[in-house]
């Protein structure tokens, strides 16, 4: 035996001979301490064990030195535990009641260090064998019918350490480390408590029962005795589905409903709502829509975004996870909402809320009697009122619920077996020439996703007939309506979200460019497009631009229909080259715009699409002298229908068409200059902006607002607690133009003038929102703008009080978005219909997971001296990532430094509690395991656990 080992043997049989007390022994002690290693520690523990139970009745004074030693950490508890649970002497009550006050003691003290993973996982396997060694004895005292005595003492011992949730912890962490030592202790105490259950002495069985059921309960239950579901606190957290349903009214026409669909779960999940509310806010959003009129949409769409959008989202919503009775209380609470309905009543003068009903009746998602339910809410608030609204008093919405019924005819119709019939489908076309049907169609198309199938017939049917017979036949005619309404639609809605990007379409500059202009954010590279279009025949252009200003025919025959069109760039460029040199005349100039109008080629008298396509060249010029032939250009569009010519009320609609179509182009850089936008109500928006906006036919869309009012449209949205649609517009422009600078700027500066804790949520739900018009693209970019200005340049960003915790809420958010729409589960379903690819999906993961260690490691709550920034900040973050299980969000646990959960600890241990903990880490890992250990003993070193 080893001198040091002699040293513990001598110093344990002095302590013992000479009575020390507990003060001399921890004296003496030192003299020692040094020499005793972890082994030595063990045979310390095992000697003072003995000779403390050498005596029948124990001896009390050598269980404290025990004590001493443990608080010291001269013996480890795992030692010590080791040493209890190795007692076997049952028999000796009275010694029994030292160990197993020994045992609670040592359990519940707060001086328990943990030097590695290994001493987490022997201390865990410690605890849980030491619960196995009290089944044990509860076996012993059942086995013999002993006296009450001895299963009273276990019984108190159990209850005190059921009653600690750091033993809790231990147990259930053991369970990872050990599964089979777990298992025979969990198979154990379940026989126990059927044999206990049948024992003839009542008091005895009572007694050991209920600490059978307290150890089955702690071995059973979760890691903590809290569920590891932590639900957040609703109120510190406003609810984003109002914005979002405006945002997805806007982007309808890019987003399909699965993708909404898509959203709207992700939204409920980072929130926890509850699906009533979600019903409730997805309608109130929709509602509220109808009355912003600064929209770039036209009431049309707003309309079928209520009637025949939502209804479908509903629908999914219901099929996949929504309650029925969720969608009627969502319902009912839109009922009573009595400001919202009234005024849109007033504006529809119809119940807009029965049409609305109507349609899910019909969808068979609700009955006629919860459909009166619902209407006996609304007729309370506004008794007598409502029976003066008939539906035939309205026609708007009856136009919007017929538009979708004439889609599915118009689509049935445009088939393979039709298309070999011009007069079918002229009899089809012509009439979408005038009046508002098409945007009605095309408002149903987009809102049932249909605008894909509508655009791919009427492209096939305009290839089909762009070759040109020698005698008309209906072709020219079909083919120039096809490509009106193909324009059309390109107007609406940019190509590249109703056209597969690899479709050639796409290369035709007069589709492609056409939605960029009528907003006016067309980019040098639309300009640039049209220096690539002079690979032609000079000589061939020279003479066709010649007859024109002679006033004679252009072309004598033509083989294709689309060769018509691709002149008209290089004619245009004649045109402005002759007005700069001052070589045309005004009559020259309109014998030109009338041939192309009035082509007499191959039998055909007239077609619109060349005049259409001269407008749009000039627009995309947008140079002074492009700008004063727009104006001789406009001037005739204006007389257009008035031309001489053998004409049937058809090409009068189709000239008025074209002729609305060019006016849009025009107006994109002829429009006065907007003026300066005045405050607003949410209700008022329509009478206090219209006034501002341009306007050209109803059938179009207003042009939008510029980009230097979106601090002032984000004020208002902020103000009246609701994203405005012309704040939506700008954005999705910003998005598509890649200046995501130019509104996430605007975004963090309205932040700091933010003061009130409500105005600072606003601005998370709008900002979180917002992110949503193209989420894989919009929150990394929101996620790296706010790495590179926190918190270097804006320190008091996220420290003072109000700010701190619905800002933690949304960091945590924003990044579950950001991954989510980056991650690779994503990438079919993103890149399906968008020309983005894999790896840029890929390389904006990688950034946002790097950003995450950026954020991670600033979130130093302790630097000088000072919290910087507040612990109460850093809490909140860490309480609101608990809250999630996502696989986003376990990506954002595993990155958790553990010095920052540790500094959070020793600032305020109130402000992370033991489920926090838990669900922060992975217990299944080794490492994250000891992570938790580690931090279950600082809470325990502090009282809280």
């Amino acid at each position: 035996m080893s001198t040091a080992g002699n040293q513990v043997d001598r110093f344990v049989r002095s302590a013992w001979r000479e009575r020390w007390s507990v003060m001399k022994f921890c004296i003496n002690l030192n003299s020692i301490r040094q020499e005793v290693d972890a082994d030595k520690g063990k045979r310390l523990a095992a000697l003072l064990m003995r000779y403390a139970t050498m005596d029948e009745y124990g001896i009390e004074w050598i269980f404290q030195y025990m004590e001493n030693c443990v608080a010291t950490g001269v013996i480890s508890s795992i030692a010590l535990f080791e040493v209890i649970v190795s007692y076997d002497q049952l028999s000796k009550s009275s010694c029994l009641k030292y160990v197993l006050n020994l045992a609670t003691h040592c359990a519940n003290a707060s001086g328990l260090r943990i030097d590695g993973e290994e001493d987490s996982a022997q201390l865990s396997i410690a605890m849980l064998k030491l619960f196995g060694w009290l089944l044990g004895i509860f076996r012993y005292s059942m086995e013999r019918s002993v006296e009450s005595k001895l299963p009273t003492m276990v019984s108190g011992c159990v209850l005190t350490l059921a009653k600690s949730g750091f033993v809790k912890g231990l147990v259930k962490l053991a369970a990872y480390e050990d599964p089979e030592l777990f298992s025979t202790v969990t198979s154990l105490n379940s026989h126990l408590l059927q044999v206990a259950q049948s024992h003839e002495n009542a008091d005895l069985r009572l007694l050991i029962v209920k600490s059978l059921e307290l150890i089955q309960h702690l071995l059973l239950a979760p890691l903590v005795e809290v569920s590891p579901k932590i639900v957040s606190d609703k109120s510190h957290w406003p609810s984003m589905m109002v914005s979002i349903s405006i945002v997805f009214a806007n982007t309808q026409h890019m987003t399909g409903i699965e993708d909404m669909v898509r959203a709207v779960l992700m939204s409920r999940e980072i929130q926890d709502l509850r699906w009533t509310d979600i019903v409730r806010d997805l309608l109130h959003g929709a509602f509220l829509l109808i009355h912003d009129d600064t929209s770039i949409l036209p009431p049309s769409v707003a309309n079928s975004f209520l009637y025949l959008r939502l209804p479908r989202v509903l629908q999914k919503l219901c099929q996949a996870e929504t309650p029925h009775d969720s969608l009627i209380g969502g319902l009912k609470g839109l009922a009573g909402i009595r400001s919202l309905l009234d005024a849109s009543d007033l504006k529809a003068r119809c119940n807009t809320l029965q049409f609305f009903l109507n349609v899910l009746v019909d969808m068979d998602m609700i009955n006629e009697q919860e459909k009166a339910a619902i209407m006996q809410i609304r007729f309370e608030s506004r008794a007598g009122v409502m029976e003066h609204y008939s539906p035939d008093s309205q026609p708007t919405i009856n136009l919007v619920l017929k538009a979708e019924p004439t889609l599915l005819s118009i689509l049935k119709v445009l088939n393979e077996e039709n298309l070999q019939m011009p007069e079918r489908l002229s009899q089809m076309l012509n009439p979408l020439m005038s009046g508002k049907g098409l945007l009605y169609i095309v408002a149903a198309a987009s809102s049932t996703d249909q605008m894909a199938l509508f655009a791919e017939k009427l492209i096939r049917i305009n290839e089909h007939y762009r070759a040109a017979s020698l005698v008309d036949n209906g072709g020219g005619e079909i083919f120039d309506l096809s490509f009106l309404l193909l324009h059309r639609l390109s107007q609406y809605h940019s190509t590249k979200f109703w056209l597969r990007p690899s479709d050639p379409f796409l290369q035709m500059w007069y589709f492609k460019s056409a939605n960029q202009l009528v907003r006016g954010i067309h980019t040098q590279e639309d300009v640039d497009t049209l220096a690539r279009l002079r690979d032609y025949d000079y000589m061939q252009i020279d003479e066709t631009y010649s007859r024109l200003k002679r006033g004679h025919t252009a072309w004598m025959m033509v083989r294709t229909w689309d060769f018509v069109l691709s002149q008209i760039a290089p004619i245009g460029e004649r045109i402005v080259h002759s007005v700069r040199k001052n070589s045309i005349t005004s009559e020259e100039l309109k014998h030109i715009l009338t041939g192309l109008l009035r082509i007499n080629v191959n039998g055909v008298q007239c077609m619109c699409g060349p005049l259409l396509c001269l407008a749009q060249y000039l627009a995309l010029r947008g140079d002074e002298v492009a700008k004063m032939i727009a104006e001789k250009v406009s001037a005739f569009l204006d007389s257009a229908a008035s031309i001489e010519m053998d004409r049937s009320k058809h090409i009068t609609d189709r000239i008025s068409f074209m002729a609305n179509s060019a006016r849009r182009f025009l107006m994109s850089f002829v429009a006065a200059e907007e003026q300066p936008l005045p405050p607003f109500n949410w209700f008022g928006i329509g009478r206090m902006l219209a006034k501002q906006f341009p306007t050209v036919s109803e059938d179009h869309f207003p042009l939008l607002s510029k980009p230097e009012n979106i601090p002032y449209l984000l004020a208002n949205s902020l103000r009246v607690g609701c994203v405005a649609s012309a704040l939506v517009s700008r954005v999705i422009v910003c998005t598509e133009l890649g200046q995501y600078d130019v509104w996430i700027s605007s975004l963090i500066e309205a932040l700091h003038r933010i003061c009130t804790p409500w105005g600072l949520r606003t601005w998370c739900d709008l900002s979180i929102a917002l992110c949503f018009v193209d989420p894989s693209e919009c929150a990394p970019r929101l996620v790296a703008y706010l790495d590179s200005s926190f918190p270097l340049t804006h320190r008091d960003l996220f420290c003072v009080g109000p700010r701190g915790c619905p800002l933690a809420f949304f960091l945590v958010q924003l990044y579950i978005i950001a991954l989510r729409y980056t991650s690779p589960s994503m990438v079919a379903t993103i890149c399906k219909d968008t020309p983005r690819s894999a790896d840029d999906l890929s390389r904006l993961n990688e950034t946002t997971v790097v950003t995450l260690r950026r954020l991670y490691s600033r979130l130093d709550v302790c630097r000088g001296g000072a919290l910087y920034p507040t612990a109460n900040f850093v809490g909140a973050f860490l309480n609101q990532l608990a809250c999630h299980s996502l696989p986003e969000a376990q990506i954002m646990k595993r990155e958790i430094p553990l010095d920052m959960v540790m500094f959070v600890l020793w600032a305020d241990p109130h402000l992370l509690k033991p489920e926090t903990i838990v669900n922060l880490y992975n217990p299944q890992e080794q490492t994250q395991r000891h992570k938790i250990m580690h931090l279950f003993c600082v809470l325990h070193k502090v009282g809280m656990l």
